[in-house]
């Protein structure tokens, strides 16, 4: 099942099985962003326990939305924020700011649906949802982000939480 649009911010569910205890199943979640699909695509190798309490913090709470990003390009805020959390990189050539405010970004974190390298985050200013997502990979011991990975949606909030909602709904309805 699509939610959204794969051409500008979508989420995609399959089911393939639910167990007997509530939200504990497997299948697939996906974001896409701008024609870029993050996420596993092997239908057994996502659960939906942790992703059904993320699109509900989602929809319900402002996510990261005490930062200003507007002059920051989406590269400029995906290389810091993987550099800070998942190389040793040197930080150098990131103002001050961006250092402080990619640090304290939170990520989506169905890990379950994201082993794939994929990182989704998104920024709540005023009206607007901002969503970033990229692919990370290690080539010759060094990570880094994929090139050519990093996508950039902007949609309105009430947009983005329909979106999510809904996921979330459908999720509700097949997990009990």
């Amino acid at each position: 099942m699509l939610f959204g649009n794969k051409n500008e911010f979508a989420l995609e569910i399959e089911i393939n099985n639910f167990f007997d205890d509530d939200f504990i199943g497997e299948g697939i979640f996906n974001v896409h962003i701008k024609n870029k699909r993050y996420g596993l695509t092997d239908m057994y190798a996502t659960t939906f326990l942790y992703i059904v309490d993320e699109l509900s913090k989602f929809y319900s709470t402002r996510i990261n939305g005490d930062f200003n990003f507007e002059k920051n390009t989406k590269e400029e805020i995906a290389s810091c924020f993987y550099d800070q959390w998942f190389t040793e990189n040197d930080l150098t050539a990131y103002s001050t700011n961006l250092i402080a405010s990619t640090k304290s970004l939170v990520e989506w974190a169905p890990e379950s649906a994201f082993d794939d390298g994929s990182h989704v985050i998104h920024i709540d200013r005023n009206n607007t949802t901002r969503i970033i997502g990229f692919k990370s990979c290690e080539r010759n011991g060094t990570s880094m982000i994929e090139k050519n990975s990093i996508r950039e949606a902007n949609l309105s909030r009430d947009e983005f939480k329909e979106i999510i909602l809904c996921a979330y709904n459908f999720l509700k309805k097949h997990g009990n």
